[in-house]
């Protein structure tokens, strides 16, 4: 595009430049306006603000800061539509970068596959803390449906609480049984395998330890009325044994 620009006649090219520039820019910073502006707004009227998740939005606040920081620095200084080598590779650097944040900002980061994808290999490689990935309410609520036979009529609430991302007032009962009423973990396996690492099997050794901790923290096995911790050496064992592809509920 920028080569383009340079077969107009010089006493418009810098014109267009900035034209093509500034369209760019308010095409990056449309989708973070609309979104934080109504949160703004909705802070300040004391409207519910449910649908902004912090756990997705200050990832796009950090990247849109990041982004123009880069641009900041190093195109503060540039002149548009200069014809020697150098400014012609540094005008092309900039039309680059504006392309790059088009895809990136203005269209890929406020997508789903953003959250399920991307924002996922993010935190995993800034901390190799288990978390659960993002649902909608109504994938929550097919979730519930799903494993209603699973958990304790008196966990389905904390279930709930789990499914969004909040804090569990108390460990969630696990009732799955293996057919014989006896209660195994092959379906809280299945469970959180699919909730945490979205059905992979393998984890890293230090993420699989933080994985059977997660269990331990906000699982309990509920069995003839009573309330059993999870053990980690117990949960290893079976863990050990355990074979994703080959469970199907």
């Amino acid at each position: 595009m920028t080569f383009i620009i340079y077969l107009i006649p010089n006493e418009f090219n810098s014109q267009i430049l900035k034209l093509i520039a500034l369209i760019s820019i308010l095409y990056i910073l449309f989708p973070f306006l609309k979104t934080n502006v109504k949160w703004v707004l909705y802070y300040f009227f004391c409207i519910d603000n449910y649908w902004w998740d912090k756990r997705v939005q200050r990832p796009r606040i950090l990247i849109y800061i990041s982004y123009f920081g880069i641009f900041y620095l190093s195109f503060a200084e540039l002149k548009y539509g200069e014809k020697d080598v150098l400014g012609m590779i540094t005008n092309f650097l900039f039309f680059l970068y504006l392309s790059f944040g088009v895809l990136l900002l203005g269209n890929f980061i406020w997508k789903s596959d953003f959250e399920t994808s991307l924002l996922r290999e993010i935190k995993v490689f800034i901390s190799d803390e288990i978390s659960l990935k993002l649902y909608s309410k109504n994938e929550i609520e097919d979730f519930i449906k799903d494993n209603i036979e699973n958990i304790h009529s008196s966990s389905i609430d904390d279930f709930r609480d789990f499914l969004s991302g909040n804090p569990i007032s108390n460990k969630i009962k696990w009732i799955g049984t293996s057919g014989k009423n006896v209660v195994t973990y092959t379906g809280l396996f299945y469970l959180t395998h699919t909730l945490v690492n979205e059905g992979k099997e393998l984890f890293t050794k230090k993420q699989r330890r933080k994985f059977l901790e997660f269990i331990c923290e906000k699982f309990e096995k509920y069995e003839n009325d009573l309330s059993i911790a999870i053990k980690y050496e117990n949960l290893n064992s079976a863990y050990s044994s355990f074979n994703l592809k080959k469970y199907s509920k």
